[in-house]
């Protein structure tokens, strides 16, 4: 009886030169899925820790995705919104806590002298479906305290406009006057002087109505930075969900490489 040994050491090289062909293929793959998957479940706890998310919000998160020469893939937000703000900057206080920078109509107001740092919605303030503040009304307020900038200086309301706002009826020789419409104004905080007249009101926009604008109430209130807590956990689900899932998602890639290769 003979027993023959025979090495295929001689193959080896071959083997390692085809395995380390597909790692970095099957690295980057991994690094991919785990990046989508970071997104789905970063995007799945926004309903859970915000109040009715806008879908801009929803669809706030982008990858750049890794390739085999660069294997590094991003997980981050948008960082343009058109007109509105953009997402890494009303989310980032999410993420880390703190305070807010100023929204564009904000820096508008104060651009044109009408109140400064930071408002916050009042009772009156017409909110939309997702409970945010309207943009008609963004746009009317805007518009009627002259605050678009040169390019849409087109659009600040004018006198003929504010009255039919406003829908007064009435007057002096009916013995009162009615606004029947809406008419905004100013408040710099009690205390303030408006004309010859010493402001009782908290510093903000105020809408008034009914019979002799009796009917006041708080459009939007002036207020220091706001300070946010963190609530959407953002860097620590990524971290959770990659030492769960990248190590799966690397040995499925790499047995799926090796064997489209042989």
């Amino acid at each position: 009886m003979r027993i023959r040994v025979r090495s295929d050491l001689q193959k080896i090289p071959s083997e390692i030169t085809k395995f380390e062909r597909q790692v970095p293929y099957a690295t980057s793959v991994a690094l991919n899925r785990t990046a989508d998957e970071i997104k789905r479940s970063i995007i799945d706890q926004m309903p859970r820790v915000f109040d009715r998310p806008t879908p801009y919000t929803l669809r706030s998160l982008r990858i750049d995705y890794a390739r085999k020469s660069d294997l590094k893939a991003h997980v981050t937000f948008r960082d343009a919104a058109g007109k509105g703000t953009s997402a890494d900057k009303y989310l980032s206080p999410q993420v880390y806590g703190g305070g807010r920078s100023q929204k564009r109509s904000e820096r508008a107001f104060e651009g044109v002298g009408v109140l400064k740092g930071y408002l916050v919605l009042g009772g009156a303030a017409r909110l939309d479906a997702y409970g945010n503040h309207s943009r008609g009304q963004v746009i009317q307020l805007l518009s009627y305290f002259q605050a678009f900038g040169e390019q849409g200086y087109r659009a600040n309301a004018t006198e003929k406009s504010i009255a039919r706002l406003a829908k007064i009826s009435g007057g002096k020789k009916k013995g009162y006057k009615k606004i029947n419409g809406v008419v905004y104004f100013i408040s710099r905080g009690k205390g303030s002087m408006s004309g010859n007249r010493e402001q009782a009101l908290p510093a903000g926009i105020w809408q008034k109505k009914g019979t002799h604008g009796v009917d006041v109430s708080p459009v939007l209130l002036s207020v220091d930075a706001p300070q946010y807590t963190q609530r959407l956990p953002f860097y620590e689900t990524a971290q959770e969900v990659f030492g769960e899932r990248f190590e799966d998602n690397f040995a499925s890639a790499l047995d799926a490489a090796l064997a489209s290769a042989r």
